[in-house]
């Protein structure tokens, strides 16, 4: 399953398996290996992404095809692009000032779920 859709990128890039290989990092036959497996390892999924959908982050990738994303306002979009380029220790001071935001105006907020 995510195995076809890293393939399915690749090709798309008119990569082959090695060509990825020496881009990633990874060798051919893990490359290989993975794109016949169901699950590939995060890091390798997250790394691939980089080099072929650069603009594709992990939600993004594992999100159903036909997932509908809402439009929301242009001010909303710059605000998720600057967060997402924020370092991974920031963003996660972000999320965890927001959730006690939430959780202070009692809307029942857990880490990483709503209600």
């Amino acid at each position: 399953m995510w195995g076809d859709k890293l393939r399915k990128f690749r090709k798309e890039m008119g990569l082959s398996q090695e060509e990825l290989s020496e881009m990633t990092g990874f060798h051919q036959t893990s490359i290989s290996s993975w794109e016949k497996n169901s699950y590939p390892p995060l890091e390798y999924i997250s790394k691939v992404l980089s080099v072929i959908k650069p603009n594709m982050n992990l939600w993004q990738f594992f999100a159903p095809e036909d997932l509908i994303i809402p439009d929301v306002e242009p001010e909303l979009k710059i605000f998720i692009q600057k967060y997402q380029k924020l370092p991974q220790e920031i963003r996660v001071q972000c999320t965890e000032a927001c959730e006690a935001v939430l959780r202070a105006y009692n809307f029942g907020v857990e880490r990483g779920k709503s209600s």
